[in-house]
């Protein structure tokens, strides 16, 4: 991206795997977390048994991401109007407007 140019849409480069896109990744491995490498992934026939596991491989993933999201919304609800307002008092100074 050039200096000073905002990302936009003409100029932005999309991944043809996000869930796997290495900018988005800390290690930046070449496996995706069900370890089938990167560049093996987009030549196994979807009707193969190993294209499947890996479907359900990710749809686990999926499911375990959103039962963590879901508990950690759960726990922030459940936080006191009391305690977020003192919260809201403390960083109140470091927030520019």
């Amino acid at each position: 991206e050039e200096e000073g140019r905002g990302l936009d849409w003409e100029s932005f480069e999309f991944g043809s795997s996000p869930k796997m896109d290495k900018r988005f990744t800390e290690d930046n491995s070449n496996t995706n977390q069900t370890g089938i490498p990167d560049n093996l992934l987009n030549t196994i026939s979807t009707d193969s048994i190993t294209y499947q596991s890996y479907l359900e491989s990710e749809a686990k993933m999926d499911k375990a991401t959103a039962q963590r999201f879901l508990l950690s919304q759960s726990e922030l609800l459940s936080l006191s109007p009391e305690l977020v307002q003192q919260s809201i008092d403390i960083l109140t100074p470091y927030v520019q407007p």
